[in-house]
């Protein structure tokens, strides 16, 4: 066998790894653009919910217990989905 041949195989095998670490690269972008675009569609939808939540509060529609999340009444209803009656019992 020659050198010469040796060093082609050598560099045959070389651009095959290339080829494959290439297409693995085109993969790993494909998927991360994936990604961000849900990142950013659900980022939006976030903010979108917050200021909803922030015109709520300040038109009275919402309030909070100081017991946390579980207790907060909008328009009517408990927490769970409950509708509550006048005066805050469940029914």
């Amino acid at each position: 066998m020659s050198t010469d041949s040796v060093v082609l195989e050598h560099l045959q095998a070389i651009r095959t790894g290339m080829d494959r670490l290439h297409n693995d690269m085109r993969e790993v972008r494909r998927r991360l653009g994936y990604l961000e675009g849900q990142y950013a569609y659900l980022s939006i939808r976030v903010d979108r919910m917050d200021e909803r939540m922030e015109e709520k509060a300040a038109s009275g529609a919402v309030t909070r217990a100081e017991n946390g999340p579980e207790n907060v009444t909008v328009n009517g209803t408990g927490g769970n989905g409950e509708h509550l009656g006048g005066d805050g019992s469940t029914g």
